[in-house]
């Protein structure tokens, strides 16, 4: 099945494979993840153990929370409608017709995957493929927001801004007890 310009990995495991999308927009996705790794590591590093050890617990239970909601966004379907041939899509138009379904003047067709377009789907040029229920493209995550995966964005939205709020309180937090010990880590919480 056609993809359009997405990258299909396959992961084997416990009895089934299963096939994760990298979009056309790799290098921003590895770039935000990166971003995402390297504040995290800078957060959990110190200043969240030196609060408190319960309290670096749950900004690392957090972080892996957040880190988990980017890549089921970033690695999963967006809603690909596959591309086919153009004999196909006039064969079941002509079909379509036939069985008084629909005008032909009235079908939706996408010219470049050559499939009817369902109701709210669009063609994304960036990543050369139909997403049914298309929301919009994002580069961080590396690909459309479409059916199968806008849920999975709303929660990774919903984590990330928890996370910054968190994390920034975690800094500012620190910065206090920092400041106030002399320049020691208190470790108490």
């Amino acid at each position: 099945m056609d993809k359009g310009r997405h990258l299909k990995v396959f992961l084997e495991g416990l009895g089934s494979s299963h096939v994760c999308l990298i979009g056309p927009d790799y290098d921003t996705m590895f770039g935000t993840l990166c971003t995402i790794l390297g504040v995290g590591f800078l957060v959990l590093c110190f200043p969240a153990w030196c609060i408190g050890t319960f309290f670096g617990g749950l900004c690392l239970l957090l972080f892996v929370t957040f880190l988990f909601s980017f890549l089921l966004v970033s690695l999963s379907d967006p809603g690909i409608i596959p591309k086919q041939s153009k004999d196909q899509l006039e064969m079941q138009r002509s079909e379509m017709v036939e069985r008084g379904e629909v005008e032909a003047s009235k079908i939706l067709t996408c010219s470049v995957c050559n499939i009817f377009r369902p109701r709210g789907s669009f063609h994304c040029r960036t990543c050369d493929a139909c997403i049914e229920h298309m929301h919009h493209h994002c580069p961080f995550t590396g690909h459309c927001i479409g059916k199968r995966n806008l849920w999975y964005f709303y929660f990774f939205i919903t984590m990330l801004y928890i996370t910054l709020i968190v994390f920034i309180g975690t800094v500012a937090w620190w910065a206090v007890l920092f400041a106030s010990s002399g320049g020691k880590c208190s470790g108490s919480a």
